[in-house]
């Protein structure tokens, strides 16, 4: 039985990329003069988690731009079409990565802290977030490094002596890269855990709360800044757990699967939905962007106010 092959159309295609490659591109660039502009200095580590996730979604669209022309024209197994895929691969796990961890710092704010190891947690969020970012980052990059070794090595050996590979795939670089991609599936399990403990965490928390001090007669305002943080996080859970889903179905399925797999315009238009929603959900949950976006409403009007 021959496998189906699950691919969006080029039309719908680029009908949907470059719209949200637009959006996503301008709103990294109105969050960069927010936090450039912005005179009060955030705290850490929520400054780092948030110029870090800013970053990876700039570059994944400026890569985006560059490489989607001429893409369909690569050959599926040359060089550049594989350091195409571990670019994205790259900025999409990062990406991820600080969405987990910004579920963490959120939960570990708004959640009052009862239990012995959270107090600690809370205590010292700044140094955990470093240590474990910091690592998981590195893992992520050190794949990606030996994935890319993996593959010029592959591509020499094959031209000079026209020969197969055989011998690579069971070399140390192809066994050390596998090895590390599990560990990055096994990661990106734990930031799935994680992200829907802290949000159903906080929901609940807060709703409780809400009922609490309805009850009691006083006024639910004290806590708006909260909830819009909640519902933030909650949007980028919901994005965390679309992109994870196309993550595995489609390894396993092109591995394993003996009746589809999918197409690369169906994994990047994912992964382009992914990273726009996220970048977008940060405007709810960040009062330095919708103080901006109040600063830039006021810029852009007061010419037609000085007329009136």
């Amino acid at each position: 039985m021959e496998r189906r092959y699950i691919e969006v159309e080029r039309w719908l295609y680029q009908l949907i990329i470059f719209p949200l490659s637009g959006i996503n591109f301008f709103l990294n660039i109105f969050y960069i003069h927010c936090l450039i502009s912005n005179r009060q200095k955030l705290r850490q580590p929520l400054k780092l988690l948030l110029c870090f996730l800013i970053g990876c979604s700039a570059a994944f669209s400026i890569h985006l731009a560059l490489w989607s022309p001429i893409l369909v024209e690569m050959e599926g197994s040359s060089i550049p079409h594989h350091f195409f895929w571990m670019m994205i691969i790259f900025f999409t796990h990062s990406s991820m990565t600080c969405s987990g961890w910004m579920s963490i710092y959120a939960y570990v704010k708004v959640v009052p802290s009862k239990r012995a190891l959270l107090i600690w947690i809370k205590r010292n969020i700044k140094s955990v977030v470093y240590l474990f970012f910091f690592s998981q980052e590195t893992l992520i990059i050190f794949e990606a490094s030996l994935k890319i070794s993996t593959l010029v090595l592959e591509y020499r050996i094959i031209e000079g002596a026209n020969s197969t590979s055989n011998g690579l795939r069971d070399s140390g670089l192809e066994v050390g890269s596998a090895v590390v991609l599990i560990f990055l599936k096994v990661h990106l399990l734990s930031c799935i855990a994680m992200i829907g403990m802290c949000n159903f965490s906080m929901a609940h928390y807060l709703l409780k709360h809400i009922k609490s001090i309805t009850r009691e007669g006083f006024s639910t305002s004290g806590i708006h800044d909260q909830m819009q943080i909640v519902i933030s996080e909650f949007f980028q859970g919901a994005f965390f757990l679309m992109c994870s889903i196309l993550y595995f179905v489609d390894t396993f399925s092109f591995q394993y699967s003996s009746h589809f797999f999918f197409g690369s315009l169906m994994a990047l238009t994912i992964t382009l939905l992914y990273m726009t929603g996220t970048t977008a959900s940060l405007f709810i949950g960040q009062v330095i962007f919708r103080q901006g976006a109040v600063g830039l409403w006021k810029w852009l009007t007061a010419p037609c106010c000085a007329n009136i």
